[in-house]
């Protein structure tokens, strides 16, 4: 049976989701390469996993703390590299003139991506039913590097999820505007909070326009600038074997896992002892 799975590791303040696709080669897809002092998702996908090469290594936005992963995802080095179109001029502007070194060893890696390949949702590609959708804004001084975070759409079987990167409120707000995304938001389940579930990444007029089942928190620890309470209010909740939930976060439920059969049937949990298995 195809089975469709997602996974939110937790790599405390950083972001590292995994997509294993339902098509006959079972792709392996990243979302973001953070990890923390402890735990590399790109190394457990390759000892627990058996994973030799990802797929696609979608990254939402350039900052450190969803590329600390680099050195770990070289050894499973992603097929396909999908990122922001974002000047160099521009992160040299943003960084005050001198690059972190860690973006810098990631932009070294990308050069090596030099071939163009078509978008993710190009019909050539075979993601056994899976369809991505992406968005995402062009440079500009109205914009800090947040707003400019890969937005993205993955739906199977009935079910979307988005994952938004660390979109601020004028991101979500230009969005809005956007025909096409107000279509995708409509359909939205599974609503990865922005930037952490910080205050700043929320915008109360996107659920104007969708009311997810549940939203997912990857950080490291509540901060006086969380909001998970909000997310609670517009968020439908989901049943679980301890009751209801709205809100699932990393740091209080550990890694967060779903799965979706060919049917649409689903399986959502939680657990802080996949480090042994």
């Amino acid at each position: 049976m195809s089975v469709f799975k997602s996974v939110t590791f937790d790599v405390e303040h950083g972001s590292s989701h995994v997509l294993r696709l339902p098509n006959q080669a079972e792709d392996v897809f990243l979302f973001d390469a953070g990890r923390n002092q402890f735990f590399s998702p790109s190394e457990y996908l390759k000892n627990r996993w058996n994973v030799e090469r990802v797929k696609c290594l979608i990254l939402s936005h350039h900052d450190n703390d969803h590329i600390e992963d680099l050195d770990d995802l070289k050894k499973i080095k992603p097929h396909i590299l999908s990122t922001p179109t974002v000047s160099h001029d521009y992160l040299l502007n943003h960084y005050g003139g001198s690059l972190p070194q860690r973006l810098q060893e990631f932009l070294n890696f990308a050069q090596e991506y030099n071939v163009p390949v078509p978008s993710l949702d190009d019909p050539s590609y075979d993601w056994g039913g899976v369809q991505f959708a992406m968005f995402s804004h062009d440079e500009g001084v109205h914009f800090n590097l947040n707003n400019l975070s890969q937005a993205v759409f993955v739906k199977y079987q009935g079910w979307t999820i988005l994952f938004p990167g660390d979109l601020e409120r004028p991101g979500w707000l230009e969005h809005l505007n956007n025909d096409a995304f107000v279509e995708n938001l409509q359909s939205v389940d599974i609503f990865v909070a922005s930037h952490h579930g910080r205050e700043s990444g929320y915008c109360e007029e996107v659920f104007e326009v969708c009311r997810p089942k549940l939203v997912i928190v990857s950080d490291k620890s509540t901060s006086e600038t969380s909001v998970t309470e909000k997310y609670t209010r517009v968020s439908q909740g989901m049943n679980f074997t301890n009751g209801k939930r709205h809100v699932l976060t990393t740091r209080a439920d550990g890694a967060i896992y779903m799965e979706i059969d060919n049917m649409g049937r689903h399986k959502i949990s939680t657990r802080y002892d996949y480090l042994t298995k």
